[in-house]
């Protein structure tokens, strides 16, 4: 038996930061000989299960487990599902705790991508102002040179949008990567049935 679950983060105002499946195995044993409730399996075990659902999806389909065995099966389901909810849980907190990680580290490499980004901008209009304005406008004419004295006043408010940018935005990068909340479901249970069942 599989039990799947999504695993969702959610940030900022509700913003979908990761998904991702997350698995938990079990040998399925009729309720009627169990004696406790399912446990999953090792990781051995798991990783053999997941191999065989895998290699059912490659074989012919049009097989199908007789009646009575799949009303068995759907009867248990919620039960069985409520046995293995907690693993799934708890593996789902390990992968959350790995996802938040590397979001963590995504929002700060996009911060400090961003500060590089605005900091060059910063460098680029020092060093136009910085350059011989007498040069540069040499046989412009009126209009030539209203215009590059409205890039000059442009160039002053961008430095000053650049200073409080510097504060603020990548600030806000590290923020839009900060996991809010967390949410795990089932989403389906798969039961491999053998052939001659």
């Amino acid at each position: 038996m599989i039990l799947i679950g999504r695993l969702s983060l959610y940030g900022p105002n509700a913003s979908r930061l990761h998904d991702e499946l997350v698995m938990v195995t079990s040998r399925w044993v009729d309720p009627i000989s169990r004696k406790e409730p399912l446990k999953p399996y090792a990781e051995d075990s798991e990783k053999y299960t997941i191999q065989m659902l895998e290699k059912s999806f490659e074989q012919v389909r049009g097989r199908s487990v007789r009646t009575e065995v799949e009303d068995k099966l759907k009867a248990n389901a919620p039960n069985d599902i409520a046995e293995l909810l907690p693993y799934l849980q708890k593996r789902a907190e390990a992968a959350a705790v790995k996802a938040t990680e590397l979001l963590q580290k995504r929002g700060e490499k996009e911060s400090k991508e961003l500060r590089a980004i605005i900091e060059n901008q910063r460098k680029r209009i020092l060093k136009l102002q910085g350059e011989d304005s007498s040069q540069m406008t040499l046989g412009f004419d009126e209009r030539e040179l209203r215009q590059r004295e409205t890039e000059r006043k442009a160039w002053n408010k961008r430095l000053s949008d650049i200073d409080s940018e510097l504060d603020t935005e990548p600030a806000q990068i590290v923020r839009n990567y900060q996991v809010k909340t967390c949410r795990v479901e089932p989403i389906g249970v798969v039961y491999l049935w053998p052939i001659s069942g």
